[in-house]
């Protein structure tokens, strides 16, 4: 008898994990919970939301919840005779009474190489900080915040080039091999699972618009690797003259040089130089207010940002 489950997610990462999941001859989605449609698009026509549309499409029970999993959910995945969940990027708290009623248990994917970088963040996390890997790690929720045992990790690495949107793809295609690997085994509850070291548990915590504000303050290479973190959402910015100038993507020019972080070294000759706390930083694309995003060439066609000129800096408090 195929073990009959349920799939919790919120985040298009997960499509290929549903799809996996979907075909897979071990198992069998009877639900799939996710969040409500929302309103999109300059006429804000409410629109189903991607996982109620895939649901439609493979004759799958969907429940879309508002603002947190209540006893209700229970009644229905009771009727569905649900014994194993899985979740991934749900953005929601899995409360105790689920935990204890699933039998087989509910298994989380998380984007990150656990403990490091639990909570809501762990992809921006990573890249922001400078790592060179991080991966997706498969655990048994518990009642602490992404700190079940854990089932199987599978590392990837992270290039330069990477950003918030190629790590995510990573993420999405790693999981998917994860569970390969251990989805016969859940389904038989025949699993040796490992506890976290909690003296080596890092926390990253929910994105606010006001992280992409640039602080000045920090090294080039900081700023790029949060520019590369913050690429999907909030994005990265200066502000100047009142106006939000968005940064797509910039590089680090190594620099003695000392000047008050914000200063604009170099704005001609297509070339767009920002002081930071440590080398400078060489802005490669750009988008003002209502326009495209741009090479810096193109721009400064266009746009006049007066060299000399000091910029003020955000927080950009850590994550």
């Amino acid at each position: 008898m195929l073990t009959r489950i349920a799939f919790f997610t919120s985040n298009i990462i997960s499509l290929p994990v549903l799809n996996f999941l979907n075909l897979n001859k071990d198992i069998k989605i009877v639900g799939l919970i996710t969040t409500q449609d929302r309103r999109l698009g300059r006429g804000k026509k409410l629109r189903n939301n991607v996982f109620k549309q895939w649901s439609i499409k493979n004759s799958i029970p969907v429940l879309q919840i508002q603002k947190k999993l209540n006893k209700d959910i229970n009644d229905w995945l009771i009727k569905l005779d649900v014994k194993l969940i899985f979740v991934m990027a749900f953005g929601y708290i899995v409360p105790n009474f689920l935990i204890q009623n699933i039998k087989l248990g509910i298994f989380n994917l998380h984007a990150s190489l656990l403990p490091k970088y639990r909570g809501s963040s762990p992809i921006e996390g990573a890249i922001a900080s400078g790592d060179i890997e991080t991966g997706v790690t498969l655990i048994k929720i518990n009642n602490k915040i992404d700190a079940g045992r854990i089932v199987d990790q599978e590392k990837i690495n992270i290039d330069l080039i990477d950003d918030k949107i190629s790590i995510s793809n990573k993420i999405a295609q790693s999981s998917v091999i994860i569970l390969k690997r251990n989805i016969k085994n859940i389904s038989l509850n025949q699993l040796i699972l490992k506890k976290q070291n909690e003296k080596k548990a890092s926390f990253t915590r929910k994105l606010i618009k006001n992280d992409g504000w640039i602080n000045f303050n920090l090294s080039a290479e900081m700023i790029v690797n949060c520019i590369r973190a913050f690429s999907s959402w909030p994005g990265t910015f200066f502000k100047f003259k009142d106006k939000k100038i968005k940064i797509g993507s910039a590089s680090v020019i190594k620099s003695l040089e000392k000047n008050t972080p914000g200063t604009i070294l170099v704005s001609k000759n297509k070339k767009l130089y920002i002081a930071t706390g440590e080398n400078i930083l060489s802005i490669n694309t750009i988008q003002r207010p209502g326009g495209k995003m741009l090479p810096i060439s193109d721009f400064l066609n266009g746009y006049l940002i007066n060299q000399g000129n000091i910029l003020n800096s955000g927080l950009m408090m850590p994550l």
